[in-house]
């Protein structure tokens, strides 16, 4: 059967833009998932995210620190860029709900992806979206491309809108379980800084110099900072990083004369130690620690200037065997010469 010249072109017609359709669908689509964050020490429950084609969500109380991911979905291997998402979850610290539809920069997400997913198959974008008290919400992404993965970009802040919500659990209300004690503890510390998820906090360039004044030492320290970002640290001779300023500090020391017995606990630092170092009008800092000829006591110092001022002096438990850093509970034993 012959086909006649008009119905071929038609044929042809029809399959170009077809397939110029499809190519202009797969302009739009992506390999890219969604994670959640919440500030270390101030958790939230029943989270909830959806981008439309995507979510993810958690029925769990989680406070994986802020701009660390937790809960990665996947789904679909190629997605369409989100314009949009629903939030949803509570503040455990404020017992409300915060909800609402957040609208995305999609044109600024579309350039972001162009540029970093250049190899769709190979190269990736991650959602993370940042829930703290205050309704104070965060979205990033970050990129996992071939020979890197880059830092987190923030593509919105926003603020959501809280209220009570009666179907809320018993033990969420009134934190009278042991689960809720340490909370409770840096809560009456420390308050609800809200206004550290509304700007952005201030970095330094830290000096650590805790290994140079107590050079028989083993000594390890991890801290988070005010809005929640956990987990700088280490156990070098010298560290000097670009972070945040800590609010509690995780550390642990080990005699090398005596390798049987460690000390490890977890203190605050004092209520007003930002804007103490924020009144120096300096850019970097150092803290240094002293170890006590007993073992037991270590005084922090700020060095600015050259000049050397207590931060505190505390305590450190005893602990046998080997145990992971941060195993001890807060301290009491804490005498603060900065108010």
């Amino acid at each position: 059967m012959r086909r006649s010249k008009s119905s071929i072109y038609i044929i042809i017609l029809i399959t170009v833009l077809f397939n110029s359709c499809k190519t202009s669908d797969f302009k739009d689509e992506f390999q890219w998932s969604i994670e959640m964050s919440a500030p270390k020490y101030y958790p939230v429950g029943g989270a909830k995210v959806d981008f439309g084609n995507a979510g993810n969500s958690s029925l769990t109380n989680f406070d994986n620190g802020w701009k660390r991911p937790y809960g990665i979905v996947v789904g679909e291997k190629y997605k369409k860029l989100p314009k949009e998402v629903f939030i949803s979850y509570a503040s455990a610290v404020e017992n409300l709900v915060y909800e609402g539809t957040v609208p995305l920069p999609y044109e600024k997400i579309k350039k972001l992806f162009e540029k970093h997913c250049k190899n769709r198959g190979k190269e990736s974008g991650k959602f993370l979206v940042g829930m703290a008290p205050g309704g104070w919400i965060r979205v990033w992404v970050y990129f996992y491309m071939e020979d890197k993965i880059t830092d987190e970009i923030e593509i919105i802040k926003t603020k959501l809108q809280g209220k009570e919500d009666p179907t809320m659990g018993e033990d969420f209300l009134n934190k009278n379980s042991d689960y809720w004690s340490k909370y409770k503890y840096y809560w009456e510390h420390f308050g609800i800084p809200l206004e550290v998820w509304e700007e952005n906090e201030k970095e330094y360039d830290i000096h650590f110099n805790f290994y140079h004044p107590n050079p028989n030492y083993d000594i390890s320290f991890q801290y988070s900072s005010k809005d929640g970002t956990r987990d700088y640290g280490g156990h070098e001779d010298r560290i000097l990083i670009n972070a945040k300023l800590p609010a509690d500090l995780v550390i642990f020391w080990r005699n090398n004369t005596n390798d049987s017995i460690g000390y490890d606990t977890h203190i605050l630092l004092p209520k007003k130690f930002t804007e103490i170092v924020e009144n120096k009008k300096t850019k970097s800092i150092e803290m240094q620690l002293e170890i006590e000829k007993n073992n037991e006591y270590g005084v922090l110092y700020l060095v600015t200037s050259n000049q050397k001022e207590k931060i505190l002096r505390f305590k450190n438990e005893k602990v046998k065997g080997v145990k992971g850093l941060g195993q001890s509970d807060f301290s009491e034993k804490v005498e603060y010469f900065m108010k």
